[in-house]
C-alpha cells in the first residue's frame, strides 16, 4: 500500500522557523488577564507573553542576574510601602535614602532606609 501523499506545503525546516510553539498550563485567570494585557497593548496572547518573558529577562540582566534582580525589587517594594504608610498617617513624606543620608558614615540599611534585615 502506498503512503499517502501530504496535502499542503512542506513544513520548514527547524532552523527556517520563525517562532517556536511552547506549550504550558496555567492557573486561575491568567488566560483571561493575558487575553486583557494583550488587548491593551494590541498585541496576540502570545506576543504578550513573549514581550513579558523577555522584560522580565532584561530587568534580571540590568541588576546582575535573577538574585539581585530580586532583592532590588524587594527593596523598591519595602521603600514603597514605607512611603504609603506614611502618607495614610498623615507624616511629611520625605525622601529616604537622600544624598546627606547615603553620605554619612552611619549609613545602614536600617537607619537609611527603614528595613531591617
Amino acid at each position: 500500500m502506498a503512503a499517502k501523499k501530504r496535502i499542503g506545503r512542506p513544513p520548514k525546516s527547524e532552523e527556517d522557523r520563525k517562532a517556536v510553539n511552547f506549550t504550558f498550563r496555567s492557573r486561575g485567570q491568567m488566560r483571561d488577564r493575558l487575553q486583557a494585557a494583550a488587548a491593551a497593548s494590541r498585541r496576540s496572547i502570545s506576543e504578550e507573553i513573549e514581550y513579558r518573558l523577555e522584560n522580565s529577562f532584561r530587568e534580571d540582566d540590568r541588576y546582575g542576574g535573577p538574585h539581585l534582580s530580586a532583592v532590588f525589587r524587594l527593596l523598591a517594594d519595602h521603600k514603597a510601602l514605607l512611603r504609603r504608610r506614611r502618607e495614610r498617617s498623615g507624616q511629611k513624606v520625605t525622601g529616604f535614602g537622600t544624598e546627606s543620608r547615603k553620605s554619612s558614615p552611619n549609613c545602614s540599611l536600617k537607619n537609611c532606609l527603614g528595613f531591617t534585615p
